[in-house]
């Protein structure tokens, strides 16, 4: 019976492993900087072409698609489960046979781009919306991949691509983004449309974050002005502030009671001889007060010109 127990717990774990590695599969496809686009194909095509049409189609659109900012990966149940995945575009892939003169047929292709979130909505897709939709022969089938994957990257670049430049002032500021991008300013990248958050460094001056909403396609320039690391503005230069006033209240204190120390004579060592005693004993206390206030002061200060 603990037998049992045993390997029904052992075998839960190992499907949780495998759903995670499942889960996050698709996003180690990707090289750094690219953006998810995926992808999905109707029953259609199984129907409409060859077995290796699929696989020959999808090795010929990856490299391109990268070039664009996009990384070219499988739509699976997961990525339908991740909420972080919703904002990503899938490209809708589906076939459909129509009747033509002279008692021929044509294939219809359709690709339609919509994100996943709107995917989710199971809302009808209109052909009238498609990124792309082409008529061909279903005898011209081997040239007719080229020209679908021409008219693809032409439309993806017309509405969904943009060609960012970021300057900055000073110039060589060390910029990186979330997808894994990075690069010294002056630069330029082509990225896919829409948020794009950056962080940036230069030795001396303030680190710099922002999100830059790009809506639209086309050419967008963007100027970072950073400004110069002043220490007052870190915040080690309070607590430095505090033991600094405590130390120079330990020392004024100090040389209260050596003043008072040194006033004393004989008629208070007659009267009251503990009194030497204890004026020495609080100089000295608050000389060491002075003392570690002024160190850990100073420390304090030292960190404002690191952190």
């Amino acid at each position: 019976m603990r037998l049992i127990k045993r390997l029904i717990k052992n075998a839960r774990m190992v499907l949780f492993f495998l759903a995670t590695v499942q889960l996050c599969a698709y996003s180690q496809k990707c090289s750094s900087g690219k953006s998810l686009l995926f992808y999905k194909f109707d029953s259609s095509f199984d129907e409409y072409t060859d077995p290796g049409f699929l696989n020959n189609f999808l090795a010929m659109l990856k490299a391109p698609l990268e070039e664009t900012g996009y990384c070219l990966t499988k739509l699976d149940s997961s990525v339908l489960k991740d909420s972080t995945r919703f904002g990503n575009l899938v490209m809708l892939f589906r076939m459909e046979l129509w009747p033509m003169e002279d008692e021929k047929e044509a294939i219809t292709v359709s690709i339609n781009l919509l994100k996943i979130s709107e995917l989710l909505e199971n809302k009808a897709i209109p052909l009238e919306n498609a990124l792309v939709s082409l008529s061909f022969d279903p005898a011209e089938l081997s040239t007719f991949e080229g020209v679908l994957i021409k008219k693809i990257l032409e439309n993806l670049r017309m509405h969904y691509v943009c060609h960012l430049r970021i300057q900055s002032s000073p110039s060589g500021v060390k910029l990186r983004t979330e997808s894994g991008l990075e690069a010294l300013t002056p630069l330029e990248w082509i990225l896919p449309v829409g948020d794009l958050k950056i962080s940036g460094e230069y030795p001396g001056y303030e680190p710099v974050k922002q999100t830059i909403d790009i809506k639209e396609p086309g050419t967008h320039t963007y100027f970072l002005q950073l400004r110069k690391k002043q220490f007052y503005h870190s915040k080690w230069i309070y607590p430095a502030a505090v033991f600094g006033v405590g130390a120079a209240a330990g020392f004024i204190c100090e040389r209260y009671f050596y003043k008072q120390y040194d006033g004393l004579g004989k008629t208070d060592y007659l009267e009251r001889p503990d009194i030497f005693s204890t004026t020495y004993t609080k100089a000295k206390a608050f000389q060491i007060v002075g003392i570690a206030s002024s160190i850990t002061s100073g420390l304090f200060l030292s960190f404002t010109f690191i952190f």
